[in-house]
C-alpha cells in the first residue's frame, strides 16, 4: 500500500489567470492565449510561418498576410494553428506536446531582432532506448532512467558513460530517455528544471537522486 501524499495539480482553468503572452503546445496544434493575441495584435494576420533551431530547442513564429508563402500555416479564428505534421517531423516538439502537465507545455514568446516571436522550448527526453549499447558514445545532454512508468533518476553529462558508471551497476531501470545538448550550462539548467518539476509533482526527488544526494552528503561529513 502506498501511503505517499501526491499534490493535486490544477487543471486547464489555471491558464485563465495568466496575464502574460503564452504559446501552448496541444496534441496536434499550437494555441495562442488571449493576452498574446492582444499583445501582438494577431487579429491583423491570416498566416504564420514557423522557424526552428533544433540544436537549441527554439521555435520562431512570424505572423503575416503573405498568401504566396507556401510554407505558411493558416491562423484559425480560434487563435490556433494545426501542426500535426510538424510534430511528426520533429521528435523534440512531439515530446513536449505529449507532456501530461499542461503548464509544462506553455511558453512565453519574446520578439527577437529579426521580428520573430521566439520561444525557448524545454527538452523533453524525446529519444528513448532500452539498450544502453544503442546510445552513441559521444552523446551528451540530459537524461532520465525509468523503471516501468516510474522515473528513478534524472541526470546530465555523457549519457552512455554515466550509464556504465561503476556506482550504478546495481541500479534497476529498464529504459533511458534523453535529449541531446552539448552546452554544459544548458545541461545544468535543464537538469535543474526537470528535478524541480519532479519535486513539485511528488514532493521528493527520484529514487536514485535521493540516494546519490545522501551519499554525497556523507562523503563531505
Amino acid at each position: 500500500m502506498n501511503d505517499e501524499w501526491v499534490k493535486v495539480r490544477k487543471g486547464s482553468s489555471a491558464q485563465a489567470h495568466e496575464i502574460r503572452p503564452l504559446i501552448s503546445f496541444r496534441r496536434t496544434s499550437f494555441g495562442f492565449n488571449s493576452y498574446f493575441v492582444k499583445h501582438a495584435d494577431l487579429t491583423k494576420f491570416r498566416f504564420v510561418t514557423i522557424y526552428v533551431q533544433p540544436a537549441h530547442y527554439k521555435l520562431g513564429f512570424k505572423f503575416h498576410n503573405d498568401k504566396t508563402d507556401q510554407d505558411a500555416y493558416t491562423q484559425l479564428k480560434s487563435h490556433s494553428i494545426q501542426v500535426g505534421r510538424l510534430f511528426t517531423k520533429f521528435a523534440w516538439l512531439r515530446a513536449v506536446s505529449q507532456l501530461e502537465d499542461e503548464r509544462a507545455r506553455r511558453f512565453e514568446p519574446l520578439k527577437n531582432p529579426d521580428g520573430l516571436w521566439e520561444i525557448q522550448v524545454c527538452p523533453a527526453f524525446e529519444t528513448v532506448v532500452s539498450d544502453k549499447s544503442k546510445i552513441p558514445s559521444s552523446t551528451t545532454g540530459i537524461y532520465r532512467y525509468r523503471r516501468g512508468k516510474e522515473v528513478v533518476y534524472i541526470g546530465r553529462g555523457n549519457i552512455k558513460d554515466r550509464t556504465l558508471a561503476q556506482e550504478r551497476r546495481d541500479w534497476e531501470f529498464d529504459k533511458i530517455e534523453y535529449s541531446i545538448t552539448e552546452d554544459e550550462p544548458e545541461q545544468r539548467k535543464w537538469e535543474t528544471y526537470w528535478l524541480d518539476q519532479f519535486f513539485k509533482d511528488h514532493a521528493r526527488l527520484p529514487l536514485y537522486n535521493r540516494i546519490k544526494g545522501a551519499q554525497d552528503k556523507s562523503q563531505k561529513s
